[in-house]
This record gives structure tokens, C-alpha cells and sequence, in this order.
């Protein structure tokens, strides 16, 4: 059996904010949803995965991901104190900020 068959898929609601059920219980399940979406782009894991919200949501939240895979690579590849690392998490941190407007919703990894 494959890894994918055996879990449940990962379904990420951006619009919780707006229907006003944002709480404790929503952000560890949103960080551990991202969490497991890292592990799939590291290829950890494969994981079925929707993202629900608006275009703009989606874009924001895929960009941070994204952001934080590179950061993420760069701290692997070349260390915390190199410009490179520094440039990288520069634009995680602009990213974030995006998707935390878009959405209402607190990044988990900061």
C-alpha cells in the first residue's frame, strides 16, 4: 500500500478568518498541515493536499510555501550566517506578511 492511500488528505480552508472560526485548535491543525506539505516538497511524504480561499489566498499561502522551501534549502546548503540565507528569509518574511494580510491567518513558523 502507498503512503497516500494510508492518509487522510490535507485539506487547508483559507477563508477561516472570514467565517470567523479562527481559534487554537484551526492553528495547530494549519501548522500541521504545512508542516506535512514541506515534508512532501522535501519528498518525505506524499500526501493528497487541497487548499481552499480565494485566487489571492491561494497565491499568498503558495508563495510563503514556497519562500520557506527556499530558506529552508539555502540555511541547508550554505549556513545562517551567509548573504544568501539572509536574502532568503528577507523574502520569507515579505511573503509572509502577504499571505498573514491576504488571509488573517498567523504564518506558523516564525
Amino acid at each position: 500500500m502507498h503512503v497516500t492511500e494510508e492518509l487522510q488528505p490535507i485539506v487547508i480552508n483559507l477563508n477561516v478568518n472570514q467565517e470567523q472560526r479562527l481559534e487554537e485548535t484551526f492553528m495547530g491543525q494549519f501548522a500541521s498541515g504545512v508542516k506535512l506539505l514541506l515534508k512532501y516538497i522535501f519528498g518525505d511524504i506524499s500526501v493528497p493536499v487541497s487548499v481552499k480561499g480565494t485566487a489571492n489566498q491561494v497565491s499568498a499561502f503558495t508563495r510563503a510555501l514556497n519562500r520557506e522551501k527556499n530558506y529552508m534549502q539555502s540555511y541547508m546548503k550554505y549556513g545562517l550566517s551567509d548573504p544568501k540565507t539572509f536574502q532568503s528569509r528577507h523574502s520569507l518574511n515579505r511573503a509572509v506578511e502577504g499571505f498573514e494580510k491576504e488571509t488573517g491567518i498567523r504564518w506558523p513558523f516564525k
